[in-house]
């Protein structure tokens, strides 16, 4: 896993995770970018970054063929961190009584769980994202 200020060039990172998915594949996919997230927790650097900040920190992540990059933008200043699919070994969504969702990723090598919070929206509609997007051997859905 890398976790890092974004560099001007992300050729390396696109190559780390294996390259966008062609136009075809993105269409037929709905996409490989996810909405607007609220990043909680787990990321050493993320979390450095959001302590110094008393608004919500929003991320979002981007699919890639083999792995997935999650994003968090500060006073122009952007951070990734990029995980090969073979690094992740779970990555949960759960509802809340509130009914917002949520999402952990398990990481290889790490302690703690990456948490980001998806506000206002339904477990069908975030079941059908997890099964299209994600490898099932990575999956668990609950409510």
């Amino acid at each position: 896993m890398i976790v890092q200020k974004i560099p001007p060039d992300e050729k390396d990172l696109r190559n780390y995770l294996g390259g966008h998915f062609s136009f075809l594949k993105t269409l037929m996919r709905g996409g490989t970018g996810s909405q607007r997230m609220v990043y909680k927790s787990g990321l050493p650097l993320f979390d450095t970054i959001a302590a110094q900040y008393t608004d919500l920190n929003y991320c979002n992540f981007q699919q890639y063929q083999e792995g997935l990059a999650i994003r968090m933008c500060r006073r122009a200043e952007g951070y990734i961190a990029a995980m090969r699919y073979q690094e992740i070994t779970r990555i949960a969504f759960f509802t809340t009584p509130k009914e917002d969702a949520y999402i952990e990723i398990n990481v290889q090598a790490q302690t703690q769980a990456i948490v980001l919070i998806v506000p206002s929206i339904s477990i069908a509609s975030l079941r059908l994202f997890a099964t299209k997007n994600f490898p099932a051997t990575l999956l668990q859905i609950t409510h």
